[in-house]
């Protein structure tokens, strides 16, 4: 097994592409459901993460159910119905966070400043 030499965090941005992922993920997400990614569509997911994200950083609710709360808030304002349990709640979930880990990208430059091994398990071609 591999020994970890070395762990690096991505608090401000500046390394790897959050926000474009998490746009081009939503996207992707929206329309697998049927939803016209529009500008509308988007900001209503963008809005639902910033306060429910908020809700779980004040320890109002748990981690995950910030997640469903997510979704609870969006979907049916974008006319798609939401399963009745939290496993299903959380299986949608999945299949957003898989659309959004599809599109993780390194901004250019960012390989040659902290070394290739910033861009590993990412989709970022350095």
């Amino acid at each position: 097994m591999a020994h970890l030499r070395a762990v690096g965090f991505d608090l401000d941005g500046t390394l790897f592409d959050h926000r474009g992922a998490a746009t081009a993920g939503a996207a992707r997400f929206l329309e697998s459901l049927g939803v016209h990614a529009s500008a509308f569509a988007i900001g209503r997911w963008f809005a639902a993460e910033t306060e429910q994200f908020e809700r779980w950083r004040t320890g109002q609710i748990s981690f995950p159910e910030q997640r469903r709360e997510r979704l609870r808030a969006v979907l049916p304002a974008l006319g798609v119905p939401i399963p009745a349990d939290d496993g299903g709640l959380d299986e949608l979930f999945d299949a957003y966070r898989h659309q959004y880990e599809a599109s993780w990208r390194a901004y250019p430059g960012a390989c040659r400043c902290c070394g290739r091994s910033v861009c590993r398990g990412t989709a970022s071609a350095c």
